[in-house]
């Protein structure tokens, strides 16, 4: 406490000397310099900026409203309100590229960031984008932009294509053609030279050709003008998933590059990323201390997806008796992994597995599932062991034959998958669906929401850059 204490205390006082904005110092005060990061709530953190806005309203959804038949009527006018209130005062402006379905705005408006320009390529990405933040629909390809259509602004944020330097693909890294698009981060920079930048992508991307391509991105960003600091952050203590990416903070100011400091909830998500569970079905040592969000927080009612109307939407989540008997006989012939099947089944008192882009039509490899919750007990326990008798095929646990009514696990719902990302409740998951169709709704929205960033991260990251003085170019 006392340590924490002091910290703070320089910290608030790092602040006094910066010159800081009028608007942007007033909008940090009123949210706190050091207020706490990692309080969760239905999607976002309690007390943060983006709950309860500029002036300590509340854009979440009650309980009350959440379990209520208008539940669309209340998202909506709880977007329209955060929409309204969080540019009544801008405090800067920013540029998105591969805006995907608008991650890094999510994090940025709620400190007074206004974008002024946005590009994604895909179609469906542009329109849950639009149907969310209004306005006009995002540039498509970034590489049909002319410079000269780029307006000034302060700061760039990017999660450039992470296809070619993740782990569950090739890793062609700058071979690969998504990889060479990064070089229009750097066009960017050279011709609009903006205060500094804020890049996402997966953490593969710091070993690759042991550091060499983050090495030649580096090199590259110093030659734009910009002292880059870089870090691998674990979401953990903000929500419930772990989820590691690497972030590049920019400053063309040194100085400012110098004052800043990661949030301070990174120190613990770190040792949260080395350990390991302290027994099945209880949470990693860190988190179980600390209070971090569970994934029970996180998910819908069975109720809600059972009722006349939800019968079938229940029925589209859920694993079919054979596919769920396939995945257990493939984990269970792992016998380098002896206990990978253990992590196909989300523990509801930790953290989710990441959520990636092939969550829906990838399932048979890296999915993790949710337990059915009817019944007395310890569903998942009871499925795991289910899962190691010698008659698997026929064992009614696993195969869902109606012992106490278990049924096979299911998938993670669209909400669900928003609240593991940060996404606020009243973002439309279904934007995609009323455009495109259902076909296209389901994979399409998972892809996108697994490729998306976190905006609680995102807001954190942010405010450090700006309390480090980011916008002082004197």
């Amino acid at each position: 406490g006392g340590v924490l204490q002091a910290a703070a205390a320089d910290v608030e006082k790092a602040v006094a000397d910066i010159k800081l904005p009028v608007a942007l110092r007033a909008r940090l005060e009123n949210e706190g310099a050091c207020a706490p990061a990692c309080v969760y709530h239905g999607g976002l953190r309690v007390g943060s900026v983006e709950c309860r806005g500029a002036e300590g309203k509340d854009f979440h959804l009650s309980k009350k409203e959440r379990q209520s038949s208008h539940i669309n009527e209340a998202r909506h006018q709880k977007q329209q309100e955060f929409r309204k209130e969080t540019k009544v005062e801008a405090v800067f402006k920013y540029c998105e590229l591969f805006a995907g379905i608008g991650g890094f705005g999510l994090g940025l408006q709620p400190l007074g960031g206004v974008c002024v320009f946005a590009s994604e390529l895909e179609p469906e990405a542009r329109q849950v984008y639009k149907t969310n933040f209004g306005g006009e629909t995002p540039a498509g390809n970034i590489m049909d932009v002319p410079t000269s259509d780029f307006p000034p602004f302060d700061l760039l944020t990017a999660g450039f294509p992470c296809q070619s330097w993740s782990e569950t693909g090739e890793q062609g890294g700058f071979a690969d053609p998504r990889g060479v698009l990064f070089w229009e981060i750097t066009r960017v920079l050279h011709a609009r030279k903006p205060a500094g930048f804020l890049l996402e992508n997966v953490p593969a991307l710091a070993k690759i050709g042991e550091g060499a391509a983050l090495d030649m991105i580096l090199k590259e960003l110093t030659a734009a003008g910009y002292t880059t600091r870089h870090r691998i952050v674990n979401a953990r203590p903000l929500l419930p998933q772990r989820r590691l990416r690497l972030y590049l903070a920019g400053f063309r100011n040194a100085q400012a590059a110098e004052q800043f400091c990661w949030p301070a909830w990174c120190e613990d998500a770190d040792v949260d990323a080395l350990e390991r569970e302290s027994s099945p079905g209880e949470g990693r040592p860190t988190e179980a201390s600390k209070g971090w969000p569970n994934v029970t927080e996180i998910l819908e009612p069975m109720l809600s997806l059972g009722t006349k109307d939800g019968v079938a939407r229940y029925e589209n989540y859920c694993l079919t008796p054979q596919q769920w008997t396939n995945i257990c006989d493939q984990e269970l012939r792992n016998v380098l992994k002896p206990h990978a099947i253990c992590r196909r089944l989300v523990n509801p008192k930790g953290a989710a597995r990441t959520l990636i882009g092939s969550y829906k039509n990838g399932f048979n490899r890296h999915t993790q599932f949710v337990t059915p919750d009817e019944g007395e007990g310890d569903v998942r326990g009871r499925m795991l062991k289910s899962i190691h008798s010698p008659d698997l095929v026929r064992d009614p646990v696993v195969v869902g034959e109606g012992v106490g009514n278990v049924r096979p696990p299911r998938f993670f719902t669209q909400r669900e998958c928003c609240r593991l990302m940060g996404f606020p409740e009243w973002f439309e998951a279904s934007s995609a669906h009323s455009a495109f169709g259902a076909d296209s709704d389901d994979m399409r929205f998972y892809h996108m929401i697994g490729n998306a960033v976190v905006p609680p991260v995102v807001h954190d990251i942010a405010k450090q850059m700006l309390l480090a003085g980011l916008l002082d170019t004197t």
